[in-house]
């Protein structure tokens, strides 16, 4: 991508590139959070895991492109080969080894609600899980940008641009898809929280600086995707304001 390697952490994120992910993060404790999702649940992957790591919790953790973890749903096959449908039917049949279940996915997207099942399917997740006496967590993590600031931040590495945090206005920074997936994100939220209150929607979308930059350096990989470098600052942020992401009691032995 550039003639003078740019540091991965800048333009990439764990598993950036990969159809399918599954993995474990945080502690190295047998895992009782669930983590699953599209690339929102991929590119959040280092900040769970540092966050599990402070915390002390362990997760099995599956992200597959364009595929919400939903039950009995497969947005699009054609756009993962059909490992969408599978992943959400074995993990349906497996959530109940895990305490809590985060649903990280991105609701503000401008092409699930054009599917008629979007929304029924998540009501049917929902109702399920929390029958089942799940602590349930949705992430939001971030709204679409008109750019990434990764090409100008690269010419900033190499000395070719003076660092200017200021160079774009928030209009040539957010565009109209930061207004579109904004908006399609928090008609999500205002439905499960009006419907389902026990869940608890975290929005991270919010902690990206205006800028995009954090100390100088960019923190979304792409339009809409953040880097590693991006979810370490959120991970940071958890722990300088004294946050938990899960609550201790629900990680006890029962």
């Amino acid at each position: 991508m550039f003639e003078i390697p740019f540091p991965d952490q800048y333009v990439r994120y764990s598993s950036k590139n990969q159809l399918q992910v599954e993995t474990t993060l945080g502690a190295p404790v047998p895992p009782k959070v669930l983590i699953a999702g599209d690339s929102h649940a991929m590119h959040l992957f280092r900040f769970f895991d540092l966050v599990g790591k402070r915390e002390g919790w362990g997760a099995y953790a599956s992200g597959v492109a364009s595929e919400p973890f939903l039950f009995d749903y497969d947005y699009d096959p054609t756009l993962n080969m059909g490992k969408g449908k599978l992943r959400n039917d074995s993990l349906a049949r497996a959530y109940m080894q895990y305490d809590v279940v985060i649903l990280a996915s991105l609701w503000g997207s401008t092409a699930y609600p054009l599917d008629p099942n979007f929304l029924p399917a998540i009501d049917r997740t929902l109702r399920q899980l929390l029958a089942a006496g799940k602590h349930v967590i949705m992430t939001y993590s971030c709204y679409g940008r008109a750019q990434s600031r990764v090409r100008e931040s690269y010419l900033v590495y190499r000395g070719i641009l003076d660092p200017d945090p200021d160079r774009f206005t928030p209009e040539e920074l957010n565009g109209d898809f930061y207004v579109e997936t904004k908006g399609n994100a928090e008609r999500v939220q205002q439905y499960v929280q009006a419907h389902y209150p026990q869940v608890v929607w975290v929005n991270l979308a919010d902690l990206i600086p205006p800028t995009l930059l954090y100390e100088g350096m960019p923190v979304m990989a792409d339009i809409h995707h953040l880097n590693d470098y991006g979810a370490e600052m959120m991970s940071q942020i958890y722990k300088e304001r004294g946050w938990r992401l899960i609550p201790q009691s629900y990680l006890q032995d029962k």
